[in-house]
């Protein structure tokens, strides 16, 4: 047994902070968690002692790319690499996210079902990585947005892919619905009614969830109308569409990072995209903003920025949202997406021992995050690794 010792721990509930706390942790589950005055550590436990550092739920990025390196010049057209190279890529991001306090990560689209190939190393213990969940191959149109999708034209083509990526291991489906920034005003959408509602029957057949690539507009529309589980982005969302996913319960991933961290932008290989981002950003704030106010509820995600979760998070804080907020957002809400709710995302006795710890207090400061100490997935402590 294990035994976490914290001045201060966030549960990821949003309850108070508990102050003084312990967590007890027997093999990949917490055991016992509360005040240190009324938990009993067994003499024999290997007590972990982090001071005055903040313990909190593993993060969750709730939008990922296993292979996708923002970092590396032209990063999107380098998607077109051998997969040789993408797996290089993909084993150095998994250790940057964890490494960073990622215990989770949700994958939206990949090549040549690499993610299955790093899901089943890490789960045998060959490489050190988040949990995944994963889409496996997202599905595109092949006129429409996605460079890490597959393209798929018609509901019968469709059909087919759901069921391929099933076969081969997806934990759910992810559909390219519409363009990823506005051109001359507009919003591009590239499936059909037809199409989306075959995504979405074929999936919930099995239980399994759909979640779309959706900046707003009718394409975003038309995901809500027909039964989209979770909408990815949502830069440019209408007030009409809001309402909708409050009473659906339908939840969005919010990726910020995209239209306000310059150096991505930087980038980028088509200057017209650079662009659109630039030029969208002002509205895309304004979007955001209206989200946070809303009652959707929101899990955040990198989108391939790896180890930068503290990214979104802050520039969340910026546009309105409270530390605790955006600290649900990147735990509990970051499992509820992945149907993850009743097993980690919150330190309560009988989940997975999912935490980590951070140098200060993120309810005043969220750049805490960025300092992380302790990394415990599932019980075993990680924060020794390198990133590379």
């Amino acid at each position: 047994m294990k035994a976490i010792k914290s001045r201060q721990i966030l549960d990821g509930t949003g309850k108070p902070p508990l102050m003084d706390g312990v967590i007890l942790v027997e093999g990949d589950r917490i055991h016992q968690i509360g005040p240190s005055e009324q938990v009993e550590i067994p003499p024999d436990a290997e007590v972990i002692d982090v001071g005055d550092e903040t313990v909190l739920p593993g993060l969750i990025d709730g939008h990922n790319h296993l292979s996708l390196t923002p970092h590396l010049k032209d990063y999107l057209l380098r998607m077109r690499d051998p997969r040789e190279a993408l797996l290089v890529r993909a084993v150095r991001n998994l250790r940057v996210d964890l490494k960073a306090g990622v215990t989770t990560s949700r994958y939206l689209g990949e090549k040549y079902f690499l993610d299955v190939v790093c899901r089943n190393a890490v789960e045998g213990g060959i490489i050190p990585g988040p949990r995944i969940y994963t889409a496996t191959r997202g599905l595109r149109s092949s006129a429409g947005h996605g460079y890490v999708g597959t393209p798929a034209n018609g509901p019968e083509a469709i059909r087919r892919a759901v069921r391929e990526n099933f076969h081969n291991g997806a934990d759910f489906i992810k559909i390219f619905v519409t363009d990823t920034v506005k051109t001359q005003g507009t919003i591009g959408h590239y499936y059909s009614r037809e199409e989306i509602k075959m995504a979405v029957e074929e999936a919930h057949r099995v239980g399994k969830k759909v979640s779309a690539h959706a900046i707003g507009g009718e394409g975003l529309r038309d995901c809500l109308e027909l039964g989209v589980d979770c909408i990815e982005h949502g830069y440019f969302v209408e007030d009409a569409a809001l309402d909708l996913m409050v009473k659906k319960g339908v939840h969005l991933v919010i990726t910020s990072n995209l239209f306000l961290h310059e150096g991505r932008i930087q980038t980028l290989h088509n200057p017209m995209l650079a662009e659109g981002f630039r030029r969208g950003r002002d509205e895309m704030q304004q979007c955001i903003e209206k989200v946070i106010r809303s009652g959707v509820k929101y899990a955040l995600g990198t989108d391939a920025l790896h180890g930068g979760l503290v990214f979104e998070m802050g520039f969340l804080t910026q546009l309105g949202a409270s530390p605790m907020e955006v600290i649900l957002a990147a735990t509990r809400h970051g499992a509820e997406i992945c149907g993850l709710g009743s097993e980690t995302g919150t330190l309560e006795a009988g989940k997975w021992a999912d935490l980590i710890s951070v140098q200060g207090d993120p309810l005043k400061d969220i750049q805490a995050i960025s300092r992380v100490g302790l990394v415990m997935k599932a019980g075993v402590r990680y924060d020794a690794i390198s990133e590379f």
